[in-house]
């Protein structure tokens, strides 16, 4: 799930590469910086020391190039591109459509409202619209409509629904392509009203456009003295318009001894990328040389499969400045550098790169992805995936969540299938499995996730917080073999909760609130872990 907020250099690279791999949200260049874990240092040298060291790098980088035929590796990051503000759509010149899904392994409903630009030119929201239940019924019960969820605790509390990016507008797609069209997702809870009226679902946009949407699925009633729940997310913004196409075709080469292109986790990632000028007139970089992408990932990625995490990503501006005149037909072949991220990864797995100045343009090749042992794994801490304990058989759904969860994280360990807690419904019982990675994970009550050792190591942590606010609260997580006991804080009373097989569970009232985590240890030693505490050990926050 990606929000288009602005048309910066970032934003335009994670959309070419979405559009070359056919799936919206399967790949993340947002995160390089953070995931390169890398910082600049900053020198106090003179102005003509610099000065003298840019020519020789001019002239090294130059002499380089001309010896090998092949230009160097530039390492220089995009600048970043300040937003383009777009005029606000007209009322007449939006259209909506409204989608409801009702799963049969939830109570809740999910729905989305898709916005389309039907006018003349590009056009954007601002704002935060107003939204209610019209019609015969709709006063049956009482509705509580929010913009943003109050489990998310989001910073910016003055960010609307359509102004949640850096331009704090939404950039609606075009009616003429239907893949960047874009939309607002909501979730529907606890309505106890009528069933038998015709509801019909009003949405008020700023800018003087209204929408009436007949409601023909209904969320199931949870809790009649409760208000029905009606969330909202911040809108999902069309990708920005991408300039013109290159003539240059990209070919990602093999490695110079034939061998196949391997990437080495923690390490820099070095291969070769060709540029063939298919046109038929000879071709010449502008004064500014263009910004491409790169992106490795573990497995094969095709459409309809589930997501696949990026294990190594890299934006950087490609070194055209000495190429000059490339004449039609022919190829000029970059040295390139990509750094692989320090995550785990299975010791041996396929996977594939990709490489592009623009979707039009993206090259892909295999690659083998060579990872470094884990120091850890859930089975020195958890006595559940003992290998003496029988593999569990999993449902084809619990397969398809296990599968999805897992896509990116690493092979799954063979016999480390668990069921931890059995509860009435299959899809509310804690399932949990190893990776070779020496991640644990889970799917516990429609909630899935993957722990770093950084997490599981520690005595305890929270995997789920359903905190509701028409029903009771649900609690849960997972404790290592050295817990033998562990309580809640509530409203300053410690009560215990249920632990066995190294998962504990508790429900509480509408209303309560969890102050703390209290582990007790087998040698009588207590851990807390207050609420404010809760973030920084990489838990959910509760309450």
């Amino acid at each position: 799930m990606k929000r288009q907020k602005t048309d910066g250099l970032d934003r335009q690279i994670s959309y070419r590469l979405t559009k070359a791999l056919d799936d919206d949200g399967r790949a993340d260049w947002l995160d390089v910086r953070e995931r390169a874990g890398m910082s600049r240092t900053l020198w106090r040298w003179s102005q003509r020391r610099v000065l003298l060291v840019a020519g020789v790098l001019v002239l090294a980088v130059g002499a380089a190039g001309a010896s090998t035929g092949i230009i160097p590796w530039l390492g220089e990051a995009p600048k970043p591109i300040p937003p383009t503000i777009y005029p606000i759509c007209g009322a007449n010149d939006v259209q909506a459509k409204l989608h409801l899904h009702k799963s049969s392994q939830s109570r809740e409903l999910s729905g989305s409202i898709e916005l389309i630009n039907t006018g003349d030119k590009l056009c954007a929201l601002e704002g935060q619209p107003k939204v209610s239940l019209i019609g015969s019924g709709a006063d049956s019960a009482r509705l509580q409509v929010e913009m943003f969820s109050p489990v998310a605790k989001l910073k910016d509390a003055d960010k609307t629904m359509f102004g949640f990016g850096g331009s704090d507008q939404t950039l609606l797609g075009r009616s003429l392509e239907p893949p960047d069209r874009s939309s607002v997702s909501f979730g529907w809870e606890n309505w106890c009203g009528s069933d038998s009226g015709e509801l019909t679902l009003r949405i008020q946009i700023p800018n003087g456009s209204e929408f009436a949407f007949s409601v023909t699925k209904l969320p199931e009633c949870i809790n009649p003295a409760r208000a029905s729940r009606l969330v909202f997310g911040t809108a999902n913004g069309a990708p920005p318009p991408v300039g013109p196409s290159f003539p240059l075709r990209p070919k990602i080469l093999p490695a110079k001894d034939g061998e196949p292109l391997v990437v080495e986790q923690g390490k820099v990632f070095h291969y070769r990328v060709a540029l063939t000028n298919t046109s038929t007139s000879p071709y010449r970089f502008g004064e500014g040389c263009p910004a491409y992408g790169e992106q490795a990932h573990m497995g094969r990625w095709a459409s309809g499969a589930a997501s696949v995490p990026a294990f190594a990503l890299g934006q950087y501006v490609l070194n055209c400045h000495s190429v000059g005149v490339v004449e039609p037909g022919k190829t000029v072949t970059f040295e390139m550098e990509l750094p692989a991220s320090k995550e785990p990864l299975d010791s041996k797995a396929e996977g594939e790169i990709y490489w592009g100045l623009d979707w039009r343009l993206m090259a892909k090749a295999p690659i083998t992805m060579v990872g470094i042992p884990p120091k850890h794994s859930p089975s020195d801490v958890y006595g559940v995936f003992a290998r003496s304990i029988p593999n569990a058989t999993f449902s084809a759904y619990i397969e398809n969540v296990v599968r999805e969860t897992t896509s990116g994280e690493g092979s799954i360990v063979p016999g480390s299938s668990r069921v931890l807690l059995q509860m009435d419904k299959a899809s509310e019982s804690v399932y949990a499995w190893e990776t070779v990675t020496g991640k644990f994970c889970f799917y516990f009550d429609r909630v899935s996730g993957c722990a770093e050792a950084a997490q599981y190591m520690k005595p305890v942590f929270l995997a789920l917080d359903g905190f509701s606010s028409v029903g009771p609260s649900v609690i849960g997580g997972f404790a290592q073999d050295r817990v033998k006991r562990v309580d809640m804080a509530v409203d300053g009373k410690l009560s215990p909760v249920k632990l066995e097989r190294n998962t504990f569970f508790a429900e509480f009232p509408h209303g309560v609130r969890v102050t703390a985590i209290v582990a007790t240890l087998n040698d009588g030693s207590k851990m807390e872990i207050k609420h404010d505490q809760l973030d920084a050990a990489g838990m959910v926050p509760v309450g």
